[in-house]
């Protein structure tokens, strides 16, 4: 089955140091069900990390938080994001690996449930 190059019991997450004065960390996290629906969530937090890493209810599928809900297609190890809301339609393609996925030449590490931090 090709879903299994696809990690379900954690995240994919990609996390940026952009060179900006507020000193800023980018978090683009993904989270990909066996059913073919992928969330993503984009957050920022202060480069000293004590700002928030979204973690449960925020990769429900039936979440009320700011995300980007859609579908993900995988033929072999490409993988194709697909994302509609109202008129808006966004398509992303990328390639899954053995513990990461690359998505615009950005690579998403996994981590399961038990290496993600904990808000305190």
């Amino acid at each position: 089955m090709e879903d299994q190059l696809i990690q379900f019991d954690g995240l994919y997450c990609c996390i940026e140091k952009p060179d900006n004065p507020e000193g800023y960390i980018h978090n683009s996290i993904y989270r990909f069900y066996p059913d073919g629906t992928v969330i993503h969530v984009c957050i920022s937090e202060g480069y000293d990390r004590t700002g928030y890493f979204p973690n449960g209810g925020w990769f429900d599928k039936d979440s009320d938080k700011p995300i980007l809900k859609g579908k993900y297609t995988l033929k072999g190890n490409k993988i194709t994001l697909h994302y509609k809301e109202g008129r808006k339609k966004a398509e992303y393609e990328g390639e899954v690996f053995d513990g990461y996925i690359n998505i615009f030449n950005k690579k998403y590490v996994y981590m399961n449930f038990d290496q993600i931090p904990k808000n305190t």
